[in-house]
């Protein structure tokens, strides 16, 4: 599961054109706690998501 939200966070972040380096630490986070480093992936990107889903 780890797996697929690291993956996640960097597909996104590169398809937003952010650096590898812009989401290392909701990597690390998602490697400790899981979900924490998404949800405040989620969370400290909102605009980036409002555009993403056409709000």
């Amino acid at each position: 599961m780890v797996f697929l939200a690291i993956c996640w966070l960097y597909t996104d972040s590169k398809r937003l054109g952010k650096s590898k380096w812009s989401i290392t630490l909701f990597v690390l986070l998602a490697l400790v706690f899981v979900s924490i480093g998404p949800l405040l992936y989620l969370v400290f990107n909102p605009r980036d998501l409002k555009e993403a889903i056409g709000a």
